[in-house]
């Protein structure tokens, strides 16, 4: 049988840390029989503000729990960070709601330009929302599986948080 290049689940192996997550993510020290997967409290430090709309926040859960998982499954980092994709353009689709576009055009390049001509946005930040467009579209039309590593999900993880709690207040 052919490999697929990643863990298959099987009722023997479900619920034991994936070799590979464990491999990438453990600290020289990290004792396997734990249980406790290593990169849990990076995972868990990053918070949305609490004036975040409840819907952007549910979004941002799934997603980190999908990289929790991951300790059991290592292509759930990949599913994460698409998942932080999609609450990045929720949060953008709200935010310019709330600010009063109302065209049916909700394509994020639109977005991200209404929200720099309402300077909502600063050259920087448009850049780092137009790096997200991006990667999400690659995301969204793939033709084989891809596989991220844990440090660049993390990032996204940080960096995504760091920017929908930016557009506070909603």
């Amino acid at each position: 049988m052919e490999s697929l290049g990643f863990k298959l689940i099987t009722s023997e192996n479900w619920n034991k840390p994936d070799k590979t997550t464990v491999v990438l993510t453990s600290p020289l020290d990290y004792d396997v029989e734990c249980g406790y997967p290593p990169y849990l409290d990076r995972i868990l430090i990053p918070q949305l503000n609490s004036e975040v709309p409840i819907e952007i926040r549910r979004l941002f859960e799934v997603a980190r729990g999908a990289m929790v998982y991951s300790y059991f499954f290592y292509p759930l980092y990949t599913l994460a960070a698409d998942q932080l994709f999609r609450v990045g353009e929720a949060a953008l689709v709200l935010k310019s709601k709330k600010l009063g576009y109302s065209k049916k055009d909700v394509r994020l390049s639109a977005l991200i330009k209404y929200l720099e001509e309402k300077e909502v946005f600063d050259d920087e930040k448009t850049k780092r929302w137009e790096a997200l467009r991006f990667l999400r579209n690659k995301t969204s039309h793939r033709q084989d599986q891809s596989i991220y590593w844990p440090a660049a999900v993390l990032e996204l993880l940080e960096n995504i948080t760091e920017d929908i709690n930016a557009l506070c207040p909603y």
